[in-house]
């Protein structure tokens, strides 16, 4: 089967839609499939096949954003009738396709191929979700929410998903059914953690990606220096963590805790980082962590996770049982025991989704 995937950006290691794509490709290669990808938003035009370690081929067309929007719908066009998929997965990112999150010109897509079978994939929807959303983000939201409805109904796809079960209640109330196919590690686990091992003595904390502004780390830093006492604690940054790192080391200086900044670091150096890791801290809030490459990374290394962020309140009603992930939600009233005492109970990998996504586009 040939498979088109369209993102907005493949530059290696810094988009993680474009990486999610090239794994799933790789993934489908080794299964005797024959993906490409178009990046539709891209940094530089090439137009070259790509290749990892393991000799996976599979073509790939960037499309660079110097070029007109007319030229590069123009060099899709011609792509895709080169390519001859018999699918195309549209990788749905607002503002990873467009500046300002308004991709209206994606309405236009189904017309560069309209015999071809569509599939979406729904990695965000708009902005203003939530019921404290400012006034700003609440219109712009109302507008990002009108062009998905108008790239969906002009694209007309046989299946639509999306990772996350509060964008599913969202998308429902729109009139738009889509099931979940769950995210995965765009890490490798190269080391894996040994989860009946625990050390007593010291607490490791890995730090994966960025941290957002409603992080309650100068509380949860307050509650580990209270509950740890002759521990030895030591926090592990990982990646582009973003200017909160700033005044999270500033905090961490404050009470005297060993830090340590990697910064961005190779695949295998990130799953040895979490082998050896205690605990994950996460900041995404709690009800979008089904979409957190960072949550399904840790999980999938056998590290509990704990997530320190203020609740997120969605202007829908929704349930949060719907969550499977074995994530911590941290209180004050937690205990150390009860921390590390976790029980991780995750089968996930990028294997099991790519079966699912196959079945789906099988099915129809």
């Amino acid at each position: 089967m040939r498979i088109l995937f369209l993102c907005g950006s493949l530059e290696l290691g810094k988009s993680g839609i474009g990486d999610y794509c090239r794994r799933i490709s790789e993934q489908l290669v080794k299964l005797g499939h024959e993906p490409s990808i178009a990046s539709l938003e891209d940094f530089c035009e090439d137009d070259n096949v790509v290749s990892n370690d393991n000799n996976l081929i599979f073509p790939i067309l960037r499309l660079s954003v110097e070029l007109s929007r007319k030229e590069r719908l123009i060099k899709l066009k011609n792509y895709i009738e080169k390519f001859n998929p018999d699918w195309i997965s549209l990788q749905y990112c607002p503002f990873s396709t467009q500046k300002i999150g308004l991709p209206f010109y994606q309405r236009k897509l189904k017309k560069l191929a309209p015999a071809v079978n569509w599939h979406i994939m729904f990695h965000e929807l708009w902005v203003g979700m939530d019921r404290n959303a400012s006034l700003k983000f609440s219109i712009w939201g109302a507008l990002q929410k009108i062009v998905l409805k108008k790239v969906v109904h002009s694209i007309s796809p046989k299946i639509t998903h999306t990772q996350s079960h509060v964008y599913q209640a969202f998308l429902t109330k729109e009139g738009i059914k889509a099931e979940i196919l769950p995210l995965f590690s765009n890490i490798p686990p190269v080391c894996t953690k040994d989860k009946n091992v625990i050390d007593q003595e010291s607490i490791s904390f890995a730090v994966f990606g960025t941290l957002h502004r409603d992080a309650r780390f100068k509380e949860f830093v307050n509650w580990i220096l209270h509950i740890t006492k002759d521990k030895n604690v030591t926090f592990n940054f990982i990646g582009n963590n973003g200017p909160e790192l700033e005044n999270w080391i500033s905090i961490l200086k404050e009470k005297e805790f060993v830090y340590k900044i990697y910064g961005r670091q190779s695949p295998e150096n990130i799953s040895k980082i979490f082998s050896d890791a205690t605990l994950g801290i996460v900041t995404t809030p709690y009800l979008f962590l089904e979409k957190s490459g960072t949550v399904f990374a840790m999980l999938e290394h056998n590290l509990p996770v704990i997530c320190i962020t203020k609740d997120w309140i969605p202007k829908i009603n929704f349930d949060e049982g719907l969550m499977k992930l074995p994530v911590i939600k941290w209180n004050e009233c937690m205990t150390l025991n009860e921390m590390l005492d976790y029980n991780i109970e995750f089968e996930s990998g990028i294997e099991s989704v790519v079966v699912k996504f196959l079945s789906a586009i099988k099915s129809e």
